[in-house]
């Protein structure tokens, strides 16, 4: 893959309050509870970007596994490299994008591994 050179913002969907001035990626894989698509605005839903339904609910059960969790997510990307060039090559041109994500979280979330991942390519 190229280097990726597109600015990634993290939104917490729930604290979504600027203008939408740069596409607005939602990267779960469900619909954050109780928010309207106009609130998002979101221009594109990626649940393939998302951690895997499994790994999930892995996670969910029993939050202290978060390294472990971490390394699971990047290897399900790795796995996942087709879709995700596919998603880097429509991102490409784009100034900066904001993933969207519902976690409570801010510090441990899926969006933080995904944003490091795809900085890192």
């Amino acid at each position: 893959m190229s280097t990726f050179k597109t600015n990634i913002k993290l939104v917490r969907a729930y604290e979504v309050k600027e203008p939408k001035m740069f596409v607005r990626i939602l990267v779960d894989r469900l619909w954050p509870r109780g928010l309207s698509k106009q609130k998002l605005e979101i221009d594109f839903w990626e649940k393939e970007l998302a951690p895997s339904a499994m790994l999930r609910k892995w996670y969910h059960e029993d939050l202290s596994r978060w390294n472990e969790f971490k390394e699971r997510y990047e290897l399900e990307m790795e796995v996942n490299k087709v879709y995700l060039s596919q998603f880097l090559i429509k991102m490409a041109k784009e100034e900066e994008i904001h993933l969207i994500y519902g976690a409570k979280n801010k510090e441990e979330n899926h969006a933080i591994v995904l944003k490091k991942f795809l900085d890192s390519l």
